[in-house]
């Protein structure tokens, strides 16, 4: 969840490419994922940072994933598996 806190303020992220961040992020606009736990790979990427987009972006990108969005899509995928009964 800290990786889209930082992207709902603008901030761009330098990340582990594993678990949540690997879902969570946008290569074209949230940052930079890491493949490895090297130190100099990190020190690198701290570094050498060059930063994809505009905070404006990020937040949009973060926003895809807000409570409302998600309730929004449950609905729509319990839409399509559930039937309303039949009124008689």
């Amino acid at each position: 969840m800290i990786v889209l806190e930082a992207q709902a303020c603008g901030t761009p992220v330098i990340a582990r490419a594993a678990g949540g961040a690997r879902d969570s992020m946008d290569p074209s606009c949230s940052g930079e994922l890491l493949e490895s736990d090297d130190v100099a790979e990190w020190a690198a990427a701290l570094t050498g940072f060059t930063d994809p987009a505009s905070a404006d972006q990020r937040r949009r990108w973060a926003l895809g994933f807000s409570a409302e969005v998600f309730t929004d899509r449950f609905r729509q995928v319990l839409s399509g598996v559930i039937t309303p009964p039949a009124h008689e």
